[in-house]
């Protein structure tokens, strides 16, 4: 009893300070030494009685402090300027996304950019990735987000606008609430995922990359297929944003690829097809002790495709005939010969036939 009145002394105590330090943001400027002092009474106040395994915790942070983005808003330095694409619900200044309260989003950095919620307000939210844009081209970054902030389908997440500030690029996008297909996958507790909702899943996928294939001629890749970038959303899901260029090997990326070849529509729809028997089986590619489409692969060809699927698909005799026609079409999508690869208008045709 004694332990947990002293635990609550310390969240009282740890929440007071917060709001002190947060009317002390507004109240002065934004200078270096003050964010040293918010630095330092952070790491001696609020970090030692609060756990930030609980992202409402985190939300106490102001945006500046944890992109630690290095500007003085009260010297004569101009304010960057903000672009917001013509279909943005929301714009905001340069002034307001400093000192609105954000936390990490994922446990993962990357090597060329960081990812955060920002909370404005009217507590709308708002996914605000940072780019470091001496790891590209020339113009390669600002080109690439105006391009995804062309796109207009349910089936591709929006992005809102993006900032340059001080060799940084700060780009803003719609928020999940409901999270990311892998969240959904296997992050416990378990959800039900019944066969309808995967099958809409993977034609939800599907359209949207169907559709970037399309733009630019058809030269459009996206490079970033994966179950964390596809999302959850008011028409069933929707695809992440693409990669600028650069971009880490992973499990999802086909033999060529990760062999030194450029990346291809192609190769997205070898991604797609890992996805897709991810979808089926409820296992992580990242996971498998050995090659994850190999594994799939075997056991498809010497009939022992109830390995494959997830148990609960199992439990529904009538789900099996529409799985074993998904991990079917999976197949077809990760074959190693690229040219072999359907496209994915060919995809988005094959899953709709199974409604």
């Amino acid at each position: 009893m004694f332990r947990t009145h002293d635990n609550w002394e310390k969240l009282v105590a740890a929440v007071i300070r917060r709001e002190e330090l947060w009317q002390l943001c507004h109240q002065h400027s934004r200078t270096s030494s003050l964010m040293s002092s918010l630095s330092s009474d952070f790491s001696s106040s609020f970090r030692s009685n609060l756990s930030f395994s609980n992202p409402n915790d985190r939300l106490s942070l102001p945006f500046q402090y944890l992109a630690d983005i290095s500007i003085d808003l009260s010297q004569e330095e101009k304010e960057p300027e903000l672009v917001f694409f013509k279909d943005s619900p929301i714009e905001f200044g340069f002034e307001e996304l400093l000192m609105a309260a954000s936390y990490v989003l994922g446990e993962e950095i990357d090597t060329f950019k960081r990812t955060f919620v920002v909370c404005l307000r009217k507590y709308i939210k708002v996914v605000v990735k940072k780019f470091m844009i001496q790891s590209f081209a020339p113009n390669q970054l600002q080109q690439w987000i105006e391009t995804i902030g062309s796109f207009n389908n349910e089936n591709v997440a929006k992005s809102w606008g993006y900032g340059l500030c001080k060799g940084e690029m700060l780009c803003f996008y719609e928020y999940f609430p409901q999270g990311s297909i892998h969240a959904m996958l296997h992050r416990k507790p378990r959800v039900v995922l019944d066969c309808e909702t995967r099958l809409s899943i993977a034609i939800g996928t599907a359209k949207g990359l169907a559709r970037m294939h399309e733009t630019f001629d058809g030269e459009f890749v996206h490079g970033n297929i994966k179950a964390s970038n596809i999302f959850l959303n008011s028409h069933g899901c929707c695809l992440g944003d693409p990669t600028p260029g650069n971009f880490k090997i992973s499990s999802y990326h086909p033999p060529e690829v990760s062999s030194g070849d450029k990346a291809s529509q192609a190769s997205d729809v070898y991604s797609f097809g890992v996805f897709l028997i991810e979808l089926v089986s409820r296992r992580s590619p990242t996971q498998r002790f050995k090659n994850y489409v190999d594994w799939a692969r075997e056991h498809y060809r010497d009939e022992w495709t109830f390995l494959v699927y997830d148990i609960e698909i199992l439990k529904k005799i009538s789900a099996k005939k529409h799985m074993f026609d998904m991990l079917q079409i999976a197949m077809c999508c990760v074959r190693n010969i690229p040219e072999e690869r359907p496209i994915m208008n060919d995809v988005v045709d094959m899953l709709v036939k199974l409604l």
